[in-house]
């Protein structure tokens, strides 16, 4: 009985075996013939698919669905596609592009894509999560083809504009207007044909022009592979931030400065894609780390767009002090141009100095010590006596010094607003040749044993040693934003500079690294040291006066723009001792209201 029992199981689960056999082998047979069907020919065997198997075969993309790999379609059911209009298929071209993404996407388990946004063949960033695409929902996932994957809908896909697609159909705003403004004709050099030459040699062509945009080179607001948020001024607005800026940015001709207003303004308003959910400051994408002050109370409308969002705004604010108008350090090594007769221009890589490089001119300078302190039993106490020291910049052996050109120069172009700056600049000199040493006896009688600085009140036959450093002064010429820029003529002449009898400068001694604040210093006419390379017949002389470029150590830039500034040598002397130059860096601090 048990063995009849035992043989009776055997067989039931035998046929239970087999019955699932069969339905393991079926879905896998099922499964294969999916896999052997791309994409287009699963969506034409779906009756529920035939009017998008309809337009894909309309526009053409039948092809591309049965050839193109790794792609992902999302197909809407017939039910929310009987408003399209079929015979319409310029604009069904375009359409069709919004439901086919390169690579393949897959649902998981939780009915989410790996990624929050899917770009398709259009560029488009399409939003996606677990309630389905941007307005459609998921009804039938993960349909594997031999060349991608499918998912069924049930609405269409939410066609959002970009950004550049929203703005230009908006009216009314000045940012919009400054954009389309940047719009030039240029001749496009790939496509234009050459037909001929005119008298004079030169090639004529069949010209076919294209568009560029500066602006929107710069910021791409129409590229669906970057994102944005755009903050967009009402005219209230707008004017409160122009009225701002133009203090700061203050140009000789008056469209100009609208203009440059206009384009600073548009370009701060441009900020990084980070949602607007919170009163603060948020990052525009101009300048350097410049914050937008926004209260959420000011956004009148928000767009989302397909690579970010527009708000429309009635009230924003940009800080000035250190914000918009920040502190410049302008490296050395970043000049823009260079100038010495016998190029003794020399890049030096030091681990002390800012950005790790500094910038020295070889050449040769005099350094005269005076107040060498006496003591003449038979006389005065104390008298003094002069003694001059000649340093040149000796890099490697027999070498001597190489510049003896009177006003070398650094050249350097910066960003300049219209506010008083005070200027520093690091200037190292660390040869040690350039430190003058000095070793004597002391007596209480007699003779011109002398050390510097000390006065004997008693005999001392002690060995004393003295350092005595060589002096450096380099000058600072300018020329500002909007002004003739810097020259130097054939005759070592100098020209353009803000005033022709004055200039900052700064004096310093070797072995010590300090920053040093530039003062301005004048002189008279018959001097004109600075500009012609002659030897003063005078000290400097502080400017303390107060003129329309301030006074002392401040400098007023009247004027926006890029500035011309000129390093240079030849300050005491001329020719063979012209001098040299040490600079790390340079450092521009705008005067600017902290409250601003």
């Amino acid at each position: 009985m048990k063995q009849s029992l035992f043989k009776i199981g055997l067989f039931i689960a035998f046929s239970t075996l087999l019955v699932a056999c069969d339905a393991w082998q079926n879905d896998i047979k099922l499964r294969d013939e999916a896999r052997s069907q791309n994409l287009y020919e699963a969506i034409a065997s779906n009756p529920d698919l035939s009017i998008f198997a309809d337009i894909l075969r309309r526009t053409g993309y039948d092809t591309f669905l049965k050839e193109e790999q790794s792609l992902t379609v999302f197909a809407p059911k017939n039910d929310v596609l009987t408003g399209v209009t079929l015979s319409d298929t310029v604009n069904l071209k375009e359409w069709i592009k919004n439901y086919i993404a390169y690579y393949a996407y897959y649902v998981d388990k939780s009915g989410n894509f790996e990624t929050g946004n899917i770009q398709m063949i259009n560029e488009k960033s399409i939003p996606v999560n677990a309630a389905g695409i941007s307005g459609a929902g998921i009804v039938q996932s993960n349909r594997v083809c031999s060349n991608g994957v499918l998912h069924k809908i049930n609405n269409v896909i939410t066609d959002r504009d970009n950004i550049l697609e929203y703005l230009v159909k908006q009216t009314g705003y000045e940012q919009i207007d400054y954009i389309l403004s940047e719009n030039k004709e240029i001749m496009d050099m790939d496509r234009s044909v050459q037909k001929g030459v005119d008298i004079s040699g030169h090639p004529l062509y069949d010209t076919v022009w294209k568009v560029r945009n500066e602006f929107l080179e710069s910021y791409p607001l129409g590229d669906e592979t970057k994102a944005f948020n755009v903050l967009l001024l009402n005219s209230n607005a707008f004017e409160k931030l122009k009225n701002k800026y133009a203090k700061y940015m203050k140009q000789d001709d008056a469209d100009k400065q609208a203009k440059e207003i206009l384009k600073h303004i548009t370009s701060d308003m441009i900020l990084h894609p980070e949602d607007i959910d919170h009163n603060g400051r948020y990052f525009s994408m101009n300048g350097d780390s410049l914050l937008v002050d926004v209260n959420l109370s000011s956004i009148v409308d928000t767009f989302q767009a397909s690579n970010g969002k527009v708000y429309i705004i009635d009230d924003v604010d940009v800080k000035m002090y250190q914000n918009k108008i920040k502190t410049k350090i302008i490296e050395a090594e970043n000049y823009t141009e260079r100038w010495d007769g016998q190029d003794g221009w020399e890049v030096r890589y030091r681990s002390w100095a800012s950005g790790g490089k500094d910038v020295t001119l070889k050449g040769q300078t005099r350094t005269t010590f005076n107040s060498y302190y006496i003591w003449d039993p038979n006389g005065d106490s104390v008298r003094t006596a002069t003694e001059t020291r000649t340093f040149n910049m000796i890099h490697r052996a027999n070498e001597g010094f190489v510049s003896k050109s009177n006003n070398s120069y650094l050249k350097f172009e910066p960003e300049m607003f219209s506010v008083p700056y005070e200027i520093y600049w690091r200037t190292y000199d660390d040869k040690p040749t350039h430190i003058y040493s000095v070793t004597g006896l002391l007596y209480a009688s007699g003779g011109r044993n002398a050390v510097p600085l000390y006065t004997v009140n008693g005999r001392d036959t002690t060995l004393y040693t003295l350092l005595f450093p060589m002096k450096m002064e380099q000058k600072l010429l300018i020329s500002f934003p909007g002004k003739p820029v810097l020259r130097r003529e054939s005759d070592a002449t100098i020209t353009n500079n803000f005033t022709a009898y004055s200039l900052m400068a700064s004096e310093s001694v070797a072995g010590v690294s300090n920053e040093l604040q530039l003062t301005r210093y004048r002189a008279a006419a018959t001097d004109n040291m600075f500009m012609l390379a002659t030897t003063l017949t005078a000290p400097l002389s502080p400017y303390t006066t107060v003129d329309d470029f301030g006074q002392n150590k401040t400098l007023r830039c009247p004027t926006y723009g890029k500035a011309t500034i000129f390093v240079s040598n030849t300050v005491r002397e001329k020719d063979t001792n012209a001098g040299v130059i040490f600079l790390d860096y340079i450092r521009l601090v705008p005067l600017v209201d902290p409250n601003d």
